[in-house]
């Protein structure tokens, strides 16, 4: 490189000539309306810029501007103001959360007594699934928090990854109790505000009180659709936060800075170091895709860490209806790259993003990876549907032929709840049922006897079945979900 020629003008006609066509391209080929990416080298942004469009169906186009939901991108910051109480010598990793939260408890008592806040920050408690009572009803974090002690176990203490989301969670509430002041008061004044990402918010109305906004998107008939944003604030230390790429460049820096910005010292290198060590190996066949090349993916304190062709990967991905994030640093290159996309299953798109960056600064063959992520998922959809099918077919093979529910569609109508989820509602829509837990909807068909099937409109998808268990009287006291949970009928 000639020393006249700045790094980014390098970037753009020597490295990555062929940038905007790619991404061009990629838009197209994945039904994605638009994506912004960042590049930092050498502590500094040399790359910012948006492509395509906040909204269907409208022409405002996506700049380094625009805000994006990063869902659990968010956990980084989390583990990040642990890391800052440690510094000031408030709290330890290895403390216990009940020396934090005297209240809190979970399904297993002997889980309880020993749960600390290392184990929060690389969710290895024991638990998984339960998601979806994030946006079952009003919950505040404190109740999140309480309902927890409903939720069984699905493998043994820190033998595996769980539930990530409820884990940071208690950890945003551990801030709390530490500092007096809320989760979000505590991101925004010892991050946002000394990094300088003043466009950047921890709720869903700081997103949509903003004008230039990107949209999320499902798929509909093969095209993207607008959906509204489905950032749960109630648990928003797991996936709360809204951002740029010009903000989330700075977040960059400041890792790659082993935390330091702009001469200012905000972590210790210490606990940077802490943050990006390997604490449990991750098992998910799915973030061996996240990462190819990779010989090992494992998760430390609020970020997975990986290898790629000899070098260290430290990043993070997030996801909501219609909205994907990605960071990814390559330290020992002093490189990183943000990608924010409004697409329905950007994911892939936004690794390949990645992977193309990555080979560029690391001078490996040229590789069309959004090309073979494509013909993947191809695949990925193809045996999908025939597994559906199978199950279709199995699931029909059980079906009970010429039965009746014992009731009137009116007779199941009615509110119910569950321990752990919370209120769950049976609705009558013209002859229909309709089933509805917060935000989620389903629609009903008999399927035998007291028995309904399930069709979850988007963005669910997939079907399940529905029984209803009458009492002596003859009349509803239970509703059992397939795959889900068992509400008691109260009205």
């Amino acid at each position: 490189m000639q020393a006249q020629t700045s790094l980014s003008t390098y970037v753009r006609q020597e490295l990555l000539p062929d940038l905007d066509d790619y991404i061009g391209k990629m838009l197209t080929d994945w039904h994605i309306p638009g994506l912004a990416l960042a590049i930092v080298k050498d502590d500094e942004t040399i790359f910012a810029k948006g492509y395509g469009i906040r909204k269907a169906g409208e022409h405002k186009a996506i700049s380094e501007h625009t805000i994006f939901g990063i869902s659990s991108v968010t956990k980084t910051f989390t583990a990040a103001a642990i890391g800052l109480l440690v510094d000031e010598e408030k709290l330890q990793w290895d403390d216990p959360v009940i020396k934090y939260l005297p209240d809190f408890q979970l399904y297993d008592p002997y889980v309880t007594q020993e749960l600390t806040i290392r184990d929060l920050l690389c969710a290895r408690s024991g638990l998984d699934g339960g998601d979806l009572m994030r946006e079952g009803g009003d919950f505040d974090r404190n109740e999140v928090i309480y309902r927890l002690r409903y939720l069984k176990p699905s493998y043994s203490f820190r033998t595996r990854q769980g539930a990530f989301t409820f884990m940071f969670t208690i950890a945003g509430q551990v801030v709390a109790a530490v500092t007096g002041r809320p989760w979000d008061t505590f991101i925004k004044e010892r991050f946002f505000k000394p990094l300088g990402m003043s466009a950047s918010g921890t709720t869903r109305a700081s997103a949509l009180h903003t004008r230039n906004v990107a949209i999320p998107h499902i798929e509909n008939d093969n095209a993207p659709d607008p959906y509204i944003y489905s950032i749960p604030d109630n648990v928003g230390p797991g996936g709360g936060i809204t951002s740029n790429v010009l903000d989330l460049a700075q977040w960059i820096r400041l890792q790659l800075g082993k935390g330091t910005f702009k001469q200012k010292k905000i972590l210790s290198s210490e606990v940077i170091n802490e943050l990006h060590t390997p604490q449990i190996v991750h098992q998910s066949p799915l973030m061996q895709l996240d990462h190819p090349g990779s010989n090992f993916v494992c998760y430390g304190l609020g970020w997975f860490l990986a290898d790629y062709c000899g070098q260290k990967v430290i990043d993070h991905s997030g996801a909501m209806p219609g909205m994907e994030a990605l960071i990814a640093i390559l330290p020992e290159k002093q490189l990183g790259i943000v990608a924010l996309a409004n697409g329905f299953q950007s994911r892939w798109p936004l690794i390949a993003l990645k992977q193309k960056v990555f080979d560029s600064f690391l001078e490996l063959p040229e590789r069309d990876w959004s090309e073979e992520f494509l013909q993947m998922k191809r695949q990925q959809e193809k045996q999908v549907k025939e597994w559906m099918s199978l199950e279709r077919k199995d699931r029909i093979s059980q079906q009970i032929s010429n039965t009746h529910p014992s009731l009137d569609p009116v007779g199941y109508v009615g509110e119910y709840e569950d321990a752990f989820y919370g209120r769950a509602f049976i609705n009558k829509e013209g002859s229909k049922l309709t089933f509805r837990f917060g935000s989620k909807y389903a629609d009903l068909e008999h399927w035998h006897y007291d028995t309904f099937k399930a069709q979850w409109r988007k963005p669910l998808v997939g079907e399940d079945l529905i029984t209803f268990v009458l009492n002596a009287e003859g009349k509803v006291e239970e509703m059992r979900v397939a795959n889900f949970a068992n509400f008691t009928r109260v009205q």
